[in-house]
């Protein structure tokens, strides 16, 4: 009876598994061409739930769902002067608070707009990090390596 139950457990995981994996497929169909979007996918896996490969005993079927953040989309045209966008690969960064204390972040996302005081901060709330540059757009800084100047 115990073999009835978990093979009958196994087909249900199964089932669910597989479903989970066609709802990612629609979810990354109806995001097509949106700003940002990023492509997932879920990966099925068997699951043994018996002490080795030999006392093989089916304990159903797993997901794990990983999302792709290298996949580059095509530009989107604005009308607002303080929106950008990277051409290739690469991130803006930003951080959560204006000051040195906030939380790094990264975003391919650059549709930034000056607050009242200046900062540029994206929808999100997330402060746009860089460096200063003079009048001909020479960066101003020592450390134009790393972020540590951010």
């Amino acid at each position: 009876m115990a073999g009835l139950f978990s093979g009958m457990n196994a087909a249900v995981s199964g089932l669910q598994a597989y479903g989970k994996r066609v709802s990612l497929e629609a979810d990354n169909i109806s995001r097509a061409g949106s700003v940002s979007a990023k492509e997932r996918e879920a990966f099925v896996f068997d699951v043994n739930s018996g002490s080795t490969v030999q006392a093989y005993s089916p304990g159903g079927v797993g997901t794990t769902v990983s999302q792709y953040i290298t996949s580059v989309g095509g530009l989107v045209p604005s009308k607002v002067d303080t929106h950008m966008a990277l051409s290739g690969q690469g991130f803006f960064i930003t951080k959560s608070t204006p000051n040195a204390n906030g939380t790094i972040g990264y975003t391919r996302v650059g549709t930034f707009a000056p607050d009242k005081n200046g900062d540029f901060v994206n929808t999100s709330g997330h402060f746009l990090q860089g460096w200063p540059t003079d009048a001909n757009g020479v960066v101003s800084t020592a450390d134009i390596v790393t972020t540590s100047g951010l």
